[in-house]
């Protein structure tokens, strides 16, 4: 398989970390990483005190020297869906989706096996895997 599709409840919260990981990258021109956000975070806020979002934003602006409250209302606090093309910009990539209808041999619409369902045993979840395109 292609990579892990399997659905997670951490998957956004890894997506959204990647993404702010890109801004502070971006910001300081690759001088600073998510690793020094955690750093920060260890050292004001590690024992009893705790902390907030409200505290994590605060610190992720200081670093990269943004105000990133519209991102943290955006899509942490709020539902908005993400503008991907903006954050691949800043490590210079683009996306590219196609639609291909994926035909036989002799040219007429074909099921695209490439797209399967599939249970692990044991379990009642019903998991989609997805090959390599490249495969097919």
């Amino acid at each position: 398989m292609l990579g892990d599709y399997s659905a997670s409840t951490h998957l956004q919260g890894e997506l959204l970390g990647v993404l702010i990981d890109m801004i502070i990258r971006d910001a300081s021109n690759g001088k600073i990483s998510m690793d020094e956000v955690m750093r920060k975070m260890m050292e004001r806020f590690s024992g009893k005190k705790g902390f907030t979002s409200k505290d994590i934003e605060q610190i992720i602006s200081e670093l990269c020297g943004r105000n990133l409250h519209p991102f943290f209302e955006n899509y942490i606090l709020g539902n908005k869906p993400v503008d991907f093309d903006k954050y691949l910009r800043l490590m210079g990539l683009q996306k590219k989706m196609e639609w291909n209808e994926v035909k036989g041999e002799d040219g007429k619409p074909s099921p695209d096996w490439r797209v399967y369902s599939w249970y692990k045993p044991n379990e009642t979840e019903m998991r989609i895997g997805i090959t390599n395109p490249s495969n097919g």
